[in-house]
């Protein structure tokens, strides 16, 4: 499977953009009541990453980047699309959410350093092509990332304790081979969280909702040229609602990279934040946003993830299967 052209990637996300939110301005006097949700209902429902809600994720990650071979102070950009897509079933009793993540990365790399991703160290030293870009990398290289397709099954809970199982896939959509791994992967993920019922009462664990979301994947097909891929990601939040729409809080995301030589350090990248997250109503469309800072504790010493800055907005529209 290979990397699919740029142009062709825009055309499907641009269209699967405007086909949900067509089906939504199709759905309207089917959900007139979806649309005119509390924005506290909206808010409580959007605590729940499988609740029965439509969430159009936009999300900004802007992390700085340092470490031995980084030179000076680096910025890594990636921007995000994740609709998150919630199916009733069991009578409503239960979710199946579909979450497909659509990246557009921008690296502090030259896009000819690519042409190092396949090369063994003997080519790059012997070929001075190769070795002119092994001594000047930086630059910069934009375009599309990988895709994961993250999806879970679990009980319509609004708040206690709330779990689901799934599986999740990355597909090698990214149209440089720094912007992806260049394998197709899957693996496992699972949700577990207590979301409380209540707000304004930071000794009572019903003014907080703290989970976490791990998903672990291997690669099973792509280019042998390729490293075999064997890495995780989890995501973990812990916050404190002020009131029915605001909380304070972190939710980053642990990156673990199981081939990494080295010690824990070398393997985990641990963040931890702060932020918060809102919500407001755009027309009749309401709106969760927020904003978060976060700093890394742990990383590979060679190229380290110093902080990050994370932005999102995710309008909620209706659930077309309700």
């Amino acid at each position: 499977m290979g990397p699919i052209s740029m142009s062709y990637l825009k055309a499907i996300i641009v269209g699967f953009i405007l086909s949900l939110f067509s089906m939504a301005a199709m759905g309207q006097d089917l959900a007139q009541e979806e649309q005119n949700i509390s924005l506290e209902k909206a808010a409580k429902k959007s605590n729940n990453p499988i609740s029965d809600i439509w969430l159009m994720v936009f999300q900004n990650d802007a992390t700085i980047l340092d470490g031995d071979l980084v030179e000076d102070t680096q910025i890594w950009n990636n921007f995000k699309f994740q609709p998150v897509i919630s199916i009733p079933f069991l009578e409503d009793s239960w979710n199946f959410v579909v979450r497909p993540v659509f990246a557009f990365n921008s690296l502090p790399l030259d896009s000819d350093v690519g042409n190092l991703v396949s090369s063994s160290l003997e080519q790059i030293f012997t070929d001075p092509a190769l070795a002119g870009i092994a001594s000047s990398p930086f630059g910069r290289n934009s375009g599309l990332g990988d895709t994961v397709l993250l999806t879970l099954a679990g009980p319509n809970t609004e708040d206690g304790w709330i779990y689901a199982g799934g599986i999740s896939q990355i597909f090698p959509t990214a149209t440089d081979d720094l912007l992806g791994q260049g394998k197709y992967q899957i693996g496992p993920a699972a949700l577990i969280a207590r979301l409380g019922n209540s707000h304004g009462d930071f000794t009572d664990i019903e003014s907080w909702n703290i989970g976490v979301l791990p998903q672990q994947w291997w690669s099973v097909a792509g280019p042998e040229g390729r490293s075999f891929a064997n890495h995780a990601d989890i995501q973990y939040f812990i916050n404190y609602k002020l009131n029915a729409t605001q909380m304070i809080g972190m939710t980053p995301n642990i990156s673990i990279n199981w081939n990494a030589d080295g010690g824990f350090s070398d393997k985990v990248s641990l963040p931890v934040g702060l932020g918060t997250i809102g919500m407001f109503r755009l027309g009749k469309v309401p709106v969760r946003w927020g904003a978060e800072a976060q700093y890394y504790l742990t990383g590979p010493e060679n190229v380290r993830r110093q902080a990050n800055f994370r932005l999102f907005f995710a309008p909620i529209i209706p659930n077309l299967f309700k």
